[in-house]
Formats: C-alpha cells, structure tokens, sequence
C-alpha cells in the first residue's frame, strides 16, 4: 500500500506475501496493492486492512487477502473494516476467509467494485442496528458465506450485476427496504 499506511511497522506492504498484523490506512487518498496474495491475520479483532479515516480508495490491484477463521466471535476476525468511515471504495480484489470480509457498520457512500468475497462468515456485513447508506456493491462475486453472504439492516442501497451463491442460511439477510 502506499506510503501513508502503517502495516507491520513497515509504512507499506507492497512487496510481502508472509506479513501477519494488521494494517491501518491513516490518510485520505488512493492506495494500491501490489497484486500478490497476502495472509493478513485479524490480530486485534479491529480488521485486517482498518481505515481510519475516510476518503480513501484501496485499490487491491488483483491481490487477494486471506484469513485464518470464520469464527463468530472473541475476537471476530475481519478482512476490511471501514467502520464509521465515510466515502470510501474497495476494489479488484479477492477476500477469503474471516468472520466479517468486509465490515461497513455506521458507513456512508461506500462503493465496492469487482470484489470476489468468498468462504467468510459474512462476506459484506453492513451491521445490524446501525445505518449504512448509499452502498454500492457492483460486478462482484459472492459466495460460500458460512453463515450470510451479504447481512445488511439498511436502507437505500444498490447491489448491481453481482453474482451471488453457495451459502449456509441466507444469501441475503437484508431487514430494511429501498435496496436495490
């Protein structure tokens, strides 16, 4: 990633395929993966990839990010989390294997574009009880969630040309309306 972020106490993960801490982008801005395969374990139950702010686009550039569960809970393991973060975008990329994939809770304007998000818990969890609006999940793959592939309580939120299969309980667990 670029040189803003703090991964592994290096400020990037650029060329690394064993790095295993957690990852924190701390500037708006692009940041742009090197397309490799990285084992980024949730250490801290926090996220893989944490943003800290907002206005960030995190192009995985074809990298994939794997986990080590799809555990629930203490601590729940998350691919990429952009809680309370606004105006962000996560793109070309695959995520495997956590509990949450990709974990939006209390985000707005969020764009996720050619993602394949497979064998998490929940793939994309936008939250339950809190809001999360104006998602746009497009040209994804979704599928082997061990619980949910996409668990959203929400509104006003666009899911366009996404393949999505192979699940546990519920492709979608979706309790609001407007979704498009």
């Amino acid at each position: 990633l670029g040189s803003s972020a703090t991964c592994n106490g290096t400020g990037n993960i650029i060329n690394s395929t064993t790095i295993s801490n957690d990852c924190t982008l701390n500037n708006p801005g692009t940041y742009t993966m090197s397309g490799e395969a990285f084992q980024l374990n949730d250490s801290g139950g926090d996220g893989a990839i944490t943003f800290s702010v907002g206005n960030i686009i995190l192009d995985m550039n074809g990298s994939t990010i794997t986990g080590n569960t799809t555990s629930c809970c203490s601590p729940r393991h998350i691919g990429i989390n952009t809680n309370t973060r606004d105006n962000n975008t996560i793109k070309n990329g695959i995520i495997i294997f956590y509990s949450d994939g990709i974990r939006m809770f209390n985000s707005d304007n969020i764009i996720l574009l050619n993602l394949t998000l497979k064998s998490s818990r929940a793939n994309i969890n936008l939250g339950a009880t809190t809001r999360a609006y104006n998602i746009s999940i497009l040209d994804s793959d979704i599928y082997n969630g061990t619980s949910w592939n996409v668990f959203s309580d929400l509104v006003e939120n666009y899911f366009i040309n996404n393949t999505i299969f192979n699940y546990s309980n519920d492709n979608f667990f979706i309790t609001s309306t407007n979704n498009l």
